[in-house]
């Protein structure tokens, strides 16, 4: 291929072969390296310059990004041998968290109704609706959980529990 025919060719194909191999890759680097790739075997190899050549330019760097996928997972990287290992000390944190949650739940159990009310219905809906529920004006829904929320907070830093 003559350089007036490959520049030609370069500036003509260039962005769609980017956006397609970006498509593929998701990853700048990688779809550059693969157009790269492409306009290297164009130069090289390619010698009929009839209109077909998109279509051709667009199955090499198919190929090229199928080879590209192949290496890759031949590739063993340093984070994937701790990628499936599991951390023994998450299972401790995940109990921590399971007895902390259990522990502030039995707490709200144990607030007078109204108060237990309006911390239970806090979880699934909004103020708005919490009032409606319980015929309670919105501002005395937001002291009510603001009072709640300071005595559960003072209770659990009593009991070591935050």
């Amino acid at each position: 291929m003559r350089n007036n025919d490959f520049n030609q060719l370069y500036n003509q194909y260039y962005q769609p072969l980017y956006l397609y191999a970006l498509s593929l890759t998701k990853n700048k680097e990688d779809a550059l390296d693969l157009v790269q790739n492409t306009f290297i075997k164009a130069y090289l190899s390619y010698e009929d310059t009839s209109h077909t050549i998109i279509y051709w330019l667009i199955r090499v760097l198919r190929n090229e990004y199928i080879d590209m996928v192949r290496k890759k997972k031949k590739e063993i990287s340093s984070d994937f041998c701790f990628e499936w290992v599991e951390d023994p000390y998450d299972f401790t944190k995940e109990l921590i968290n399971n007895e902390k949650k259990s522990w502030l739940y039995s707490q709200i159990l144990k607030l007078p109704l109204q108060a237990r009310q309006v911390m239970l219905f806090s979880l699934i809906t909004n103020d708005q609706n919490i009032s409606e529920l319980l015929n309670i004006s919105l501002e005395n829904i937001r002291t009510i959980r603001y009072r709640t929320k300071k005595q559960l907070k003072e209770k659990a830093k009593k009991e070591n529990m935050l």
